[in-house]
């Protein structure tokens, strides 16, 4: 949205908000050897950019569900992540 209120005071700048899902599959190392994961996940941000290209703030955030390979069953784990990036004067 151009002409949001950026972190910035003062400061005018456009506000982005991309967005992603993805798939995962692949191994992690344990003490017993390699065990196979697989998942998926989701990804959502908000950009603040100046009209000169600065990045003046964003917040990212993801959640993801992972499946690991495991006896006697499967061991399912989420994960979330938030970064929040401000840029200091």
């Amino acid at each position: 949205t151009l002409g949001a209120p950026a972190p910035d005071p003062g400061t005018t700048a456009r506000r982005v908000q991309p967005a992603s899902s993805y798939l995962l599959k692949g191994a992690v190392l344990t003490p017993g050897g390699p065990a196979d994961m697989e998942g998926k996940g989701t990804g959502a941000a908000v950009y603040f950019v100046a009209a000169d290209g600065r990045v003046l703030g964003s917040t990212t955030k993801g959640d993801a569900m992972v499946t690991m390979a495991s006896a006697p069953a499967p061991i399912p784990v989420k994960t979330s992540t938030t970064v929040t990036i401000t840029v200091l004067r």
